[in-house]
C-alpha cells in the first residue's frame, strides 16, 4: 500500500512463508516501475519462519500512480508487486 504524506511511501510487507530463517541481505526489492531498476534497501535481519519485514520506498510521480516491484528471494521465482497510490 502506499501512505500519502510528504513522500508517498510504498509499504511493501514480505513475510517467510518457509521452515528455514532467511537473511534479508539474501532477498532483493526492486523498484521496476516508474523507476527502473532502482534497489531497495533496509535492515539486515534474520527473518524467522512466519516473521515479516516491513520495505519502505518513494512512489514517484504524483496523483493516481501505480508503482511496480520485482522480489527476488534466495530460493524460488521472483515476482511482480503493484502497489497503488492514489
Amino acid at each position: 500500500f502506499c501512505i500519502q504524506g510528504a513522500l508517498d511511501n510504498s509499504s511493501i510487507y514480505l513475510r517467510n512463508l518457509g521452515t528455514n530463517p532467511v537473511n534479508t541481505a539474501d532477498i532483493r526489492v526492486v523498484q521496476t516501475s516508474p523507476s527502473t531498476t532502482t534497489e531497495l534497501r533496509w535492515d539486515l535481519v534474520t527473518l524467522s519462519p512466519g516473521a515479516t519485514v516491513i520495505v519502505y520506498d518513494e512512489c514517484e510521480g504524483s496523483g493516481p500512480r501505480r508503482c511496480e516491484y520485482r522480489v527476488i528471494p534466495p530460493v524460488g521465482r521472483p515476482m511482480s508487486v503493484p502497489v497503488l497510490c492514489t
